[in-house]
């Protein structure tokens, strides 16, 4: 994939205080309203706390925007440090990150369209729906476990599909292709800003699915690893100072508590 944009920041120290022979690499994506792109810089309260925990650290650090995709292969194969903001409510990815405490609490809810009364009110709500979900991402793998999870429970299996983008993904639903009763898988808070940058009328919130938090993973093939308890430590550091809840409140974000690890239990409300 192509890199859409690439922004360094470096802090520099006396030697005596913090040997670093390169900075560390942080990737991560447009993602609206956490971190976005705007007037030719990075903006947003994630990548606010993302630096302000690089400075409270003295560590060297280069941010990087570019397509998800492209960001998490590159965390997975170590050729990036940290990819933020990472959904922290997936097991697998322990196995792959070291998984940061909880920065922000969001929730994953369905959006349709604007004459549609419907709402989510758990498993049976989704009878002879089709969805869709932007993916391969946490938004994706939640409606996957959502599905699967309303088939084990006994009730009849439902359409999902995934489409390349979360603006796409309201593409589609405004042109009626999951049907007139249809519905897309979106974090609430990026699809509101995403819905307000792209100036598309018409989709609207329906329900919650799920309650979840966002993070940062450090790459566990990173050959930097040494720097991920400098950062935790940071982080929490200006948790305590209150400076991740301001960073956060300016956007309307609601800060995770101090010190807060990821729950992995079942996180779909039926």
């Amino acid at each position: 994939m192509k890199t859409i944009f690439n922004f360094i920041f470096a802090f520099l120290f006396a030697s005596s205080v913090f040997a670093q022979s390169k900075p560390i690499r942080i990737v991560t994506e447009d993602f609206p309203p956490f971190q976005t792109l705007q007037n030719g810089e990075i903006t947003g309260p994630m990548y606010a706390v993302m630096k302000n925990i690089c400075i409270e650290a003295k560590i060297k650090c280069k941010i990087e925007l570019m397509e998800w995709k492209e960001a998490y292969r590159q965390a997975l194969a170590g050729e990036a440090d940290v990819v933020f903001s990472i959904l922290l409510e997936v097991p697998e990815r322990a196995n792959f990150f070291y998984l940061s405490p909880s920065i922000v609490n969001t929730s994953y809810s369905f959006f349709v369209t604007s004459k549609n009364k419907w709402k989510y009110t758990g498993y049976k709500s989704l009878d002879n729906m089709m969805i869709g979900a932007y993916g391969p991402s946490g938004t994706s793998i939640t409606a996957q476990e959502l599905v699967k999870n309303r088939e084990i429970a006994g009730y009849p299996a439902i359409k999902l599909i995934i489409e390349p983008s979360i603006v796409e993904s309201f593409q589609q639903l405004i042109i009626g292709k999951y049907g007139s009763n249809g519905a897309v898988v979106v974090n609430k808070d990026v699809g509101m800003a995403l819905l307000k940058k792209h100036s598309i009328i018409g989709p609207k919130s329906a329900g919650d699915i799920s309650d979840i938090t966002y993070g940062f993973g450090f790459s566990k093939k990173s050959p930097n690893t040494e720097y991920y308890k400098k950062m935790v430590d940071a982080l929490i550091k200006i948790q305590e100072r209150g400076e991740v809840t301001e960073a956060l409140r300016w956007y309307g974000l609601k800060a995770s508590p101090v010190n807060t690890m990821p729950s992995f239990k079942n996180i779909i409300k039926n």
